[in-house]
């Protein structure tokens, strides 16, 4: 099992005599390696670069990545190179700057280590002490040696969080000289510098897609992760209704869907349980999530296409909540009830994605009523729901989790789905209606 600090270290490149990121822009039209500027150039201190062609860039293992274009920031520290689409980049971007005593991590490759042909890529704990619109400063949580470090220019700064590394930036210098034996500051530039190359990129006539995750450009790339049943006894009957599902999913899409990045810049917080940080919108697993939600409920509405005036009305009737949590889903209730349900209507139903799973669809009875607060005592400011209700109870909102009900609808009723096969998809369809509809 890979542990984040493996994950770091597979999106770490060598770039010639110092280092760079790996990331996965939002289309498939290329893969960037994020790193410093001066790291490229021809001669120290010369403010001359090299070209696509005379640029070193390979991992550890050895293997070799060929730049297609390099684009320069004119006052920042900064260079993005483009390469042809890799695949399988999958460090997420971080969309919230970190607070001063953060805990981060710098990962890069030091020439020490490439010399004496050892684990070349190595990382760094520290401590944020200041992060800028685009410079950042950290201490190194102990004292290194300079020659540890030199080599490390170009490689990423990461935030550990919610089981995940989100890059942040990547470091550019060290504080101190070289006949200083230690050091702990360390300062680099964040993913604005980037953006900013991309803009600059853009008015010369690239056409290079935005610094935002791949799934935020279409649904297409999570249909593949949606509805990962498990636990049915009829793998064959399972992955057949598995691939009607993904059907209905690429009808919605080749319909004009809207893009996750449309829906994300639509509703942002809200489609957080409260209390969740923004970064959690850049999961895909939130967007397969959703796309499931869009799934469910085309089926259980009778419609074929997806529109936001679609999506609005839904809210009305359906308000779609993710935490990025493997535990249990339902620790996350009391925030649940502090979420945005503005304009969710009598009886409306919450719908719960998390990145766990969930054997049932709705909590126990016992459980959510001891925790339903009391909003006649509460400070108002704690709820968002609509002042026409008095109560939780009077609200009567249906609380689950869609893997629960998936689980439930098609893996706990796979015997059911045994006698479908391509001759009769339209019945199918009719009877994951039929079960979806018990709970919405």
């Amino acid at each position: 099992m890979t542990t984040i600090i493996d994950d770091i270290k597979a999106h770490t490149i060598l770039v010639e005599n110092g280092s760079g990121v790996l990331v996965q822009p939002m289309d498939e039209s290329h893969t960037y390696i994020l790193t410093a500027k001066h790291v490229i150039e021809i001669a120290k201190d010369s403010k001359t670069y090299k070209g696509a062609e005379n640029i070193s860039a390979r991992r550890a293992d050895g293997t070799e990545f060929t730049v297609r274009s390099v684009h320069i920031h004119p006052d920042i520290d900064a260079a993005l190179l483009a390469l042809d689409f890799i695949g399988n980049i999958t460090i997420p971007l971080s969309l919230t700057a970190p607070k001063r005593g953060d805990k981060v991590i710098v990962c890069g490759s030091p020439t020490k280590r490439r010399n004496e042909n050892i684990d070349s890529v190595r990382e760094f704990d520290g401590i944020i002490k200041r992060y800028g619109a685009t410079d950042w400063e950290l201490f190194a949580e102990s004292h290194v040696d300079y020659e540890e470090v030199v080599g490390i220019s170009g490689g990423g700064l990461f935030l550990e969080q919610n089981d995940s590394a989100f890059l942040l930036g990547v470091e550019t210098s060290i504080s101190g000289l070289r006949d200083i034996e230690n050091t702990n500051r360390i300062e680099g530039v964040t993913l604005k510098a980037f953006q900013e190359i991309l803009l600059f990129a853009r008015g010369e006539g690239f056409a290079l897609p935005d610094l935002l995750p791949l799934h935020l450009g279409s649904f297409s790339s999570s249909i593949s992760s949606t509805f990962d049943l498990r636990d049915g006894t009829d793998p064959e009957t399972v992955a057949f209704v598995r691939k009607v599902l993904h059907g209905v999913a690429k009808k919605l899409i080749d319909n004009n869907a809207p893009q996750p990045l449309a829906i994300k810049k639509g509703y942002e917080s809200r489609l957080l349980i409260s209390g969740r940080d923004l970064d959690e919108l850049l999961d895909q697993k939130l967007w397969a999530s959703y796309l499931e939600y869009l799934i469910i409920s085309t089926i259980v509405d009778d419609k074929d296409q997806v529109s936001i005036d679609y999506i609005l009305e839904l809210n009305g009737r359906r308000r779609f909540f993710y935490a990025s949590t493997d535990g249990s889903w339902t620790t996350l209730l009391q925030n649940v009830f502090k979420s945005d349900l503005m304009g969710l209507r009598k009886s409306g139903r919450i719908i719960i994605a998390t990145k766990g799973t969930a054997s049932r669809a709705c909590p126990n009875q016992i459980t959510l009523k001891s925790i339903i607060p009391d909003i006649s005592r509460a400070d108002l400011g704690d709820y968002r729901i609509d002042s026409i209700f008095k109560s939780f109870e009077e609200a009567d909102f249906k609380i689950m989790h869609i893997a629960g009900m998936a689980q439930e609808c098609i893996i706990d009723k796979e015997h059911e789905f045994q006698k479908f096969d391509n001759t009769s998809i339209s019945e199918l369809v009719s009877k994951l209606k039929a079960e979806f509809n018990e709970f919405l």
